[in-house]
C-alpha cells in the first residue's frame, strides 16, 4: 500500500534522528546522503510546474577588517567564515561551515545535488551585505543569475539561477528586524550569541589557530536562529517554503487577500 506523504516523512525524520542526528560539521567531514531523507513538494497555483525541496536552508558569512583598517571593503573578499544550517521535518539537520566562499560553493552544490527536488531556497539575514563578498564566488560556479529583483540598487530581495534551481532570499525582508531581536520575538531554541565574536580581531582564510568553541557557537547559532525563526513562522501562517511571501508586506497583503475571499457565513 502507497505511504501518504506525512507517513513519508515521517519515517524519514525518524531515519535522520537514529541515524544522523543533529551536529555542526565541517563542511568536507558530512554525509551529505542523509539529504535524501528530505521530502519535495510540487509547486501549485497559477499553472506552476516543478517540484521544490520542503527545507529551510540559512546561510551567513563572517568577515574581517583589513589589517590597520577601520572600516571594511566589500569589494575585496575580506570572508573568513560562514556557515549552513538545513532544518528539515520541523528539526534541525546540521549546521555546516567552513572558511573559504569558494568552499562555500561546493558545500551549497553538493546540498543540491543530494536532495531530491528540483528548486533549493537559501536565506541570507541582510543578503546585499553577503551578496557584496560572495557574488563572484556565485557567478563563477553558477553562471549569471537568470532573474533578480531589487527593492533599491544594490538591496537583492531575490537572486535566482533556472539552470540549477537555486534561488538566494533574503530574510532581513521577510522579518523586519534583527536576526537577535527576531529569534526573541520568536521565542525560538537557538538565541543569536551575542559577545561570542570579536570583530576587532584581524584574521584571514588560512589562519593557523582553530576557532574557539565561543566562535563556533557564535557562527553555528547565527543560522540556527534563522532557519527555527522561518520554520515557526510558516507553521504561524500555514504557508510552506515556496509559498511565503519574500517581505512582511506581502505576508499582510496575502493574509487581507484570504480575508476578502472567504465567504462571509
Amino acid at each position: 500500500m502507497r505511504k501518504s506523504y506525512k507517513e513519508l516523512e515521517e519515517l524519514r525524520a525518524y531515519w535522520l534522528q537514529k541515524n544522523s542526528p543533529y551536529r555542526m560539521a565541517y563542511w568536507e567531514d558530512w554525509d551529505y546522503t542523509a539529504l535524501r531523507n528530505v521530502m519535495y513538494k510540487k509547486k501549485t497555483g497559477n499553472g506552476r510546474s516543478g517540484t521544490f525541496n520542503d527545507c529551510i536552508i540559512m546561510a551567513d558569512t563572517e568577515t574581517s577588517k583589513r589589517k590597520g583598517a577601520m572600516y571594511r571593503v566589500p569589494d575585496e573578499n575580506h570572508v573568513v567564515a560562514w556557515t549552513i544550517s538545513i532544518r528539515a521535518h520541523h528539526m534541525n539537520v546540521v549546521t555546516l561551515w567552513g572558511r573559504k566562499p569558494s568552499d562555500m560553493m561546493e558545500c551549497l552544490n553538493t546540498i543540491m545535488v543530494n536532495l531530491s527536488g528540483q528548486e533549493t531556497y537559501i536565506y541570507f539575514h541582510n543578503l546585499n551585505y553577503d551578496w557584496c563578498f560572495l557574488r563572484l564566488f556565485f557567478f563563477r560556479k553558477f553562471g549569471i543569475p537568470d532573474n533578480q529583483l531589487n527593492t533599491k540598487p544594490h538591496y537583492p530581495l531575490f537572486i535566482k539561477w533556472k539552470s540549477v534551481g537555486l534561488v538566494l532570499r533574503d530574510s532581513y525582508m521577510l522579518s523586519q528586524r534583527s536576526l537577535e531581536r527576531w529569534a526573541k520575538d520568536m521565542d525560538v531554541e537557538h538565541q543569536k550569541a551575542v559577545g561570542k565574536w570579536d570583530y576587532d580581531k584581524y584574521r584571514t582564510q588560512n589562519d593557523p589557530d582553530p576557532f574557539t568553541e565561543d566562535e563556533l557557537q557564535y557562527i553555528e547559532q547565527d543560522t540556527l536562529a534563522g532557519v527555527e525563526c522561518i520554520d515557526k513562522m510558516l507553521q504561524a501562517l500555514g504557508k510552506t517554503i515556496y509559498s511565503i511571501p519574500y517581505t512582511a508586506t506581502g505576508i499582510v497583503r496575502s493574509a487581507e487577500a484570504a480575508i476578502v475571499s472567504t465567504p462571509s457565513a
